[in-house]
């Protein structure tokens, strides 16, 4: 507890004193130690290609296969940058928690209100812009219950961040967060066989906003990222 105070308190003397940026990279290491001490717990590297295509100095959207209530705590601590992401907001009822995920970027979801979303997403935009933050997004919405991981289709509002912000977009794929859900496959193989891996591709912006355009935008992020997974697929030896 003594450790937290300290932390939220330096945290909120950089912030009064207008030393946003230094505050934002206080909130990513402190986020970055907690979600890698899970994997370190876990016996389980975590691979990632691409992490040179990240662009620190702008804000972007990383739009992503879900497998796992692990892939956050993986994006969040192996990609170098504090990222949101939209979360149930009875997880902002937390105080700890909820401290946290706000400085990081997070917004509460309430599936009942729909305008209220669509608000929260323009003024998202606008913080990510004045802050080059980087936002999670996963497009298929919900994770794949497939033991192999594939992916499912992906939703067409997945886009709305990026589109309506002019903000690009980045496809990432993951593959092994699968296997951490899964209590015979952790039983089963090494500590030392178990490993996570994360592919990153360069930055795509959309080129034109009509329908068709975006339409082909989400197929071709769609068609990388299954690539991807078929090309770094994660299978644990004794599993």
């Amino acid at each position: 507890m003594a450790i937290q105070f300290k932390s939220v308190f330096r945290l909120r003397l950089l912030q009064k004193s207008g030393r946003e940026e230094e505050a934002l990279e206080m909130v990513g290491m402190i986020a970055g130690i907690f979600f890698r001490g899970i994997f370190r717990k876990l016996n389980c590297p975590v691979l990632v290609e691409g992490r040179e295509h990240i662009p620190l100095e702008q804000p972007f959207v990383l739009m992503v296969n879900h497998q796992s209530k692990y892939d956050i705590p993986l994006l969040g601590g192996f990609l170098g940058k504090p990222l949101g992401f939209v979360a149930k907001k009875e997880l902002f009822r937390i105080p700890i928690l909820s401290f946290w995920m706000r400085e990081i970027g997070c917004i509460p979801l309430d599936r009942k209100d729909i305008s209220g979303g669509v608000s929260t997403i323009s003024r998202l935009g606008s913080r990510m812009k004045e802050e080059n933050r980087g936002f999670i997004i996963f497009p298929e919405g919900t994770r794949t219950r497939d033991p192999d991981g594939a992916i499912q289709g992906f939703r067409q509002g997945s886009l709305r961040l990026a589109v309506e912000n002019g903000i690009p977009v980045l496809p990432v794929t993951i593959d092994g967060t699968r296997l951490l859900d899964c209590t015979e496959s952790l039983w089963k193989s090494r500590a030392g066989g178990r490993y996570v891996r994360i592919r990153i591709e360069p930055p795509r912006a959309l080129e034109e906003n009509n329908a068709p355009a975006r339409r082909r935008f989400m197929e071709n992020l769609r068609e990388v990222i299954v690539s991807n997974h078929k090309a770094i697929h994660v299978k644990w030896p004794g599993y």
